[in-house]
Parts: structure tokens; C-alpha cells; sequence
């Protein structure tokens, strides 16, 4: 997690203080690009992942335990991480990645973001507020992989276990 924050800010320095998006709430670890929204293709310059025409798993994204934990489902199917949709502002919340859907909009910069200590982005599970659907439950890890609380990469750079729907 901690690369993948510094790719985000990597991305962010080349790309006149934007961060990477629209990306998609889910992210997966099937580099491809022709599908928009994901992470792994923003970063990949920045990671020293390979960027391909054709699609394939870029197993940097994917935590060893994490295939171990999803034996049954395909490697490009998993959700790997949750994006945060929802940083709060001092006037509700923003969404920092940008949406693809109903219609796209762009990343905010980053003095968008009023408050660093938030989450940015943490580890997909089935009981995480952010994950509701069918498709992402069947793909998402069932539990944490390494404890009781997910792990989060933060605005600030830092990497902590946190709650989601509470905080630290």
C-alpha cells in the first residue's frame, strides 16, 4: 500500500496536482487498456508495471494472501481495494478519484482533499460499508487478510488499520 501511495502522488506531481481518475469505487488487478477506471493502469508507470496492449494480472496489486483467501475465483475478477468516494469537505463530501458513472467527472486536485488523515483507499472485504453489491461480494476477500480491521493507505501517505466507517 504504501508503493501504491507513492505512485498516487507520483501521478499527482506529473499531472498538475490531479489525482489518477475516474476510477471505479472497486479496483481490480487486471491491468488492461481498454477498461477505464482502474488504478493499476494510472500507476503503472509509476510502479514499474509493465503496460501491455494486451490484459493481463499484475500480481503487484495482488496480495499473495489474498489469492490464498479466493482460491475459486479467477485473479482478474478480485477486488482488490476500495477507493474512498466519500472524503468529507467542509460542505459534505467529495470524490477525489472522479466518477465513470452516470457520467464522468473528473479527479479533483489535491488541495481538494481539507482534511490528509483520511483514508484514500483500503483493502476490499465482504462486510465493508463500501462493498454492497453481488458481484463484489463474490469477489471480495470474506474477512481482513491481516487482523480484525482492514488495512488503509491514507491521504497523508501513512498506512494504518482503521475502521471505515469509523476511523483509526
Amino acid at each position: 500500500m504504501r508503493s501504491i501511495g507513492v505512485g498516487i502522488n507520483l501521478y499527482a506531481n506529473d499531472h498538475n496536482a490531479i489525482f489518477p481518475g475516474p476510477l471505479w469505487p472497486g479496483q481490480v488487478v487486471q491491468y488492461s487498456k481498454l477498461e477505464e477506471g482502474r488504478l493499476v493502469v494510472r500507476l503503472a508507470p509509476y510502479l514499474g508495471i509493465e503496460e501491455k496492449d494486451t490484459p493481463y494480472v499484475a500480481t503487484r496489486f495482488l496480495p499473495t494472501e489474498l489469492r490464498k483467501a479466493l482460491p475459486s475465483v479467477a485473479p482478474e475478477e478480485i477486488r482488490v481495494f476500495v477507493m474512498n468516494m466519500a472524503v468529507p469537505s467542509g460542505t459534505g463530501t467529495v470524490n477525489p478519484w472522479g466518477t465513470l458513472t452516470p457520467a464522468t467527472n473528473a479527479p479533483l486536485g489535491v488541495n481538494a482533499i481539507p482534511k490528509l488523515s483520511t483514508w484514500a483507499l483500503s483493502e476490499a472485504y465482504v462486510s465493508h460499508p463500501a462493498v454492497t453489491s453481488r458481484p463484489w461480494k463474490i469477489n471480495t476477500a470474506p474477512a481482513p487478510l491481516y487482523g480484525k480491521r482492514p488495512m488503509g493507505l491514507f491521504f497523508d501517505g501513512s498506512v494504518e488499520f482503521f475502521d471505515p466507517a469509523g476511523g483509526l
